[in-house]
């Protein structure tokens, strides 16, 4: 990887410790409330990793919206899923990993899970 460039697989990394935040928040039933969401995010230390997962919670959320739903770990993966496909990979557009200009045209949810890899990558 060349100076200055992130691996997708680094991003892609940052989206699947988000989701896994959300699943671990689902009640008995299977269902993630905006409750457990909340509660689930103020448990997080990291700050990258916290706004990331809330960002990441809204979006999911949004993406599920229908009237009383709940989400479920299937709608927090199909999320996880989309996200890597449409808002890391689209950006990637010489296929050689994800370079500042790249970077820098990205959703706020790429450009957070950009940061937390790059974190992870540095410890």
């Amino acid at each position: 990887m060349t100076a200055g460039r992130i691996s997708k697989a680094a991003v892609h990394h940052s989206i699947d410790i988000a989701a896994d935040h959300l699943k671990e928040a689902a009640g008995p039933d299977g269902k993630i409330s905006r409750a457990d969401m909340k509660k689930a995010v103020a448990q997080i230390e990291d700050k990258t990793e916290k706004k990331l997962t809330q960002v990441f919670a809204k979006f999911a959320d949004h993406r599920d919206f229908r009237v009383g739903a709940q989400l479920t770990a299937k709608d927090v993966d199909l999320t996880a899923k989309y996200a890597k496909a449409k808002l890391i990979d689209a950006y990637d557009t010489n296929r050689n990993g994800l370079e500042k200009k790249e970077i820098s045209k990205m959703s706020l949810t790429g450009q957070l899970a950009v940061l937390l890899a790059k974190q992870n990558e540095n410890r």
